[in-house]
């Protein structure tokens, strides 16, 4: 995995990939999206870099002006930029100009490979002497001094992250601004009012943390137009002692399951009652099933005791009869997009001296260009499609050639239900399969053409595949 200072082939590759790439300087458009009057950003639906004319209360944009048309990887004068290669190794700006250029590729291409990308950038806040408002009896100073690092890592407003350290004693952190050896206040809402972003997300874990064990995190959400322009700024700082030199690693997301040891101790999941239901059915192992469920509000243990599951086609919901130690209760889940694909991450398994930046897996992606073309991208889809239509009869796609959440889902059922050597499955055996095709999902595709020779003849092979052709309008070669 690489670290700070590395200096080899693939921090070469990886500079030059962004110092090649226009990467937009403005943000892409979501549904959560909040701007300013001004403000320019890329409406990808439409395929065009605009400008909000007007926004509402919310600073929902409500009125724009069209700039140009936008496509990916397009250069416009003033709004894409490029890494500047300001040395041979892998420092700070790289690392924090690599996070910028895969939020955009998760925007924009729906390619989210920041489970693999460490947060963590080794900047410390200089010239930093502010008082947060802590409670109603206390403020909490915080002032840059030799017996503290005041480390700062670049977040997005309004995300979950996944925080993982190993350290025994008291360690508190914020949100705030931060800009060119700056600490920027918000005039209106200065630190040591109770309503400020310092206050509202100051928080201090009194018995420390502990790496195998990761944390949630939730950024805020930024409501003023001052807050907004402020956007590319936006700090979490971390406040720890200059002896501690371990491992800090902290995802965009909540990954707290994904952990090397929660994974190995929970061994049932979502994923499991969401792929292997039968409508209407009970799940029973012996007497009892176990379950893992990511959105239920309890404060049980991580696993609830399912006593039975129904799940409706027509709404995509689970209906789940489960106990909460004294009673048998009945919470709807929402099935759409609640399952988790847990496998382990391979950031979230080492707590070392060393600070591990990104994981084995995204510098495969990187250094191997596959994620750079999006020609390349396409064509991985295009045979993954084909894949898997041949071998389920029931998968189908909306768009030839355009990678979907269904997709994800079934190569992380494959990936679940099959494996080899014994009783090991997939999941149990890589790191970081994010269900993206990748060198290991590359063998478990090999492995399922492997199952669909041995279990269909050749002819009707082709003759199942010419129907899939004729499905898609016959474009693929």
């Amino acid at each position: 995995m690489i670290k700070f200072n590395d200096n080899n082939i693939y921090v070469g590759h990886i500079k030059e990939l962004l110092h090649s790439f226009n990467l937009p300087t403005c943000k892409v458009k979501k549904d959560d999206s909040k701007f300013y009057v001004g403000e320019y950003y890329i409406d990808r639906d439409f395929e065009e870099i605009r400008i909000a004319t007007s926004v509402d209360g919310t600073n929902k944009v409500t009125g724009y002006k069209k700039v140009c048309d936008y496509k990916y990887d397009d250069e416009v004068l003033n709004l894409t930029k490029h890494l500047e290669i300001r040395n041979n190794y892998y420092d700070s700006y790289t690392h924090e100009y690599l996070g910028k250029y895969l939020r955009f590729i998760k925007d924009y291409l729906g390619l989210n490979l920041m489970p693999m990308y460490n947060c963590f950038s080794n900047q410390s806040a200089s010239n930093i002497d502010i008082e947060i408002y802590a409670d109603a009896t206390s403020n909490y100073v915080v002032t840059t001094n030799a017996d503290y690092h005041i480390f700062m890592i670049p977040v997005r407003a309004n995300t979950d992250y996944t925080l993982s350290l190993e350290y025994q004693n008291s360690i508190s952190m914020f949100y705030g601004f931060y800009s060119h050896n700056k600490y920027i206040q918000m005039t209106d809402k200065p630190s040591t009012s109770s309503d400020s972003i310092e206050a509202k997300t100051f928080v201090t874990y009194d018995a420390g943390l502990t790496f195998s064990k990761p944390v949630l995190l939730h950024s805020p959400e930024l409501t003023e137009e001052e807050q907004i322009k402020q956007e590319d700024n936006l700090k979490l700082f971390i406040i720890l002692p200059t002896s501690y030199t371990d491992n800090i690693v902290l995802l965009e997301g909540d990954y707290r399951k994904n952990s090397d040891v929660i994974v190995t101790e929970d061994g049932e999941y979502l994923g499991n009652a969401f792929f292997e239901h039968i409508p209407g059915g009970v799940y029973v192992n012996g007497d009892t099933h176990t379950w893992f469920f990511n959105d239920i509000d309890t404060e049980k243990a991580d696993s609830v005791l399912v006593d039975s599951c129904d799940y409706s086609e027509v709404n995509h919901q689970f209906t789940v009869l489960f106990s909460d130690g004294d009673n048998w209760v009945s919470p709807v889940v929402n099935a759409v997009g609640n399952y988790d694909y847990l496998t382990r991450l391979k950031l979230l398994a080492y707590q070392t001296h060393e600070k591990y930046l990104l994981s084995d897996r995204l510098r495969e992606y990187l250094s191997d260009n596959v994620i750079t073309h999006i020609d390349e991208i396409i064509s991985n889809i295009k045979r993954v499609q084909i894949l898997i239509a041949g071998y389920d009869k029931d998968f189908t796609f909306d768009i030839y050639g355009k990678w979907s959440e269904d997709i994800n889902k079934w190569i992380y059922k494959y990936i679940s239900t099959h494996g080899h050597d014994g009783d090991f499955m997939y999941r149990d055996i890589y790191k970081d399969l994010l269900c993206y095709v990748d060198k290991d999902v590359e063998s478990i595709l090999q492995s399922l053409k492997n199952e669909l020779d041995n279990k269909v003849d050749k002819s009707s092979r082709e003759v199942k595949a010419l129907r899939v052709l004729d499905a898609l309008g016959g474009i693929y070669a």
